[in-house]
C-alpha cells in the first residue's frame, strides 16, 4: 500500500521548463555555448555540477562546479521574477487531497536547495512537504535512484510503499532504479519520452487519492 508521495520540483510542482532552459542558455553562453532544447532535454534530472562538467567546462573542480551551478540557479529565479510561475494544473488540490488522507509527501530534485525553496516560497506549497532533498544531499543525482531512496528513507518508508511523480526519462529511471513506482506527467517531455514510467498523466486532475493508493 502507498503510504508516501515523492514528487521531483522542474516540470511537476510548476511547469517552469522555459525559464529554466533559459537560465542553462544563459550560462551556456557565458562560455560561447550554445544550447539547444534537444541538448537540454537530454540532460534534464541531472545534477547541475554533472551538467556542467559534462557539457559546459569539462575538467571543472567540485568547488568550480558547484559555483558555476549556482550561478544557473541564480540566473533561474531572476527569471521566475520576471515572468511569475504557477502551480501544474490541479496539483494543490491533489496536494490537499493527500494530506487530508494521511500521505506523506517529499520532494526529490536536481535542484540546487535555495532555488527549490524560492519555488516553493513563491507558490506558497512549502507546508505541504516534510522532506525536501536537493541536489547538495546526494552524492549522485538522477538517474542514480539515491535522491529518491534518501527522501522515503527521510519519511520513514521503504521505497515499495512510495509513488514518484515525475517529467523526466532521468527521473522516471532514477525511481524504477531504486524500485520505487513513477507516474509521469507530460509537461517537458512528450509521452512518447515517458513510456517506462507505471502511468502517464498530462494534468493532476487525473490522480485520485483512492484510486493511487493501490496503483
Amino acid at each position: 500500500m502507498i503510504k508516501g508521495v515523492i514528487f521531483d520540483m522542474d516540470g511537476v510542482i510548476t511547469d517552469n521548463g522555459e525559464q529554466d532552459f533559459s537560465a542553462w542558455k544563459s550560462l551556456f553562453a557565458d562560455f560561447n555555448l550554445d544550447l539547444t532544447i534537444e541538448g537540454y532535454k537530454s540532460f534534464t534530472g541531472m545534477k547541475g555540477e554533472e551538467i556542467v562538467k559534462k557539457y559546459v567546462k569539462p575538467g571543472a573542480s567540485e568547488e568550480e562546479a558547484s559555483l558555476l551551478t549556482r550561478r544557473k540557479e541564480e540566473y533561474f529565479i531572476k527569471k521566475i521574477k520576471e515572468t511569475k510561475i504557477e502551480p501544474t494544473k490541479g496539483v494543490e488540490r491533489f496536494l490537499k487531497d493527500l494530506k487530508q488522507s494521511g500521505i506523506k509527501m517529499g520532494i526529490g530534485t536536481a535542484a540546487m536547495e535555495f532555488k527549490a525553496y524560492a519555488i516553493l516560497e513563491e507558490l506558497g506549497l512549502k507546508d505541504f512537504f516534510e522532506v525536501l532533498v536537493s541536489a547538495e544531499r546526494v552524492k549522485k543525482g538522477k538517474p542514480d535512484p539515491e535522491t529518491y531512496l534518501k527522501v522515503a528513507e527521510y519519511l520513514n518508508l521503504k521505497p515499495e510503499e512510495c509513488i514518484v511523480i515525475e517529467d523526466a526519462p532521468n527521473g522516471i529511471k532514477a525511481a524504477k532504479n531504486g524500485g520505487i513506482k513513477c507516474i509521469a506527467i507530460v509537461t517537458t517531455h512528450q509521452e512518447s519520452e515517458l513510456q517506462q514510467a507505471d502511468k502517464i498523466i498530462h494534468s493532476f486532475d487525473e490522480l485520485v487519492v483512492s484510486e493511487l493508493v493501490n496503483l
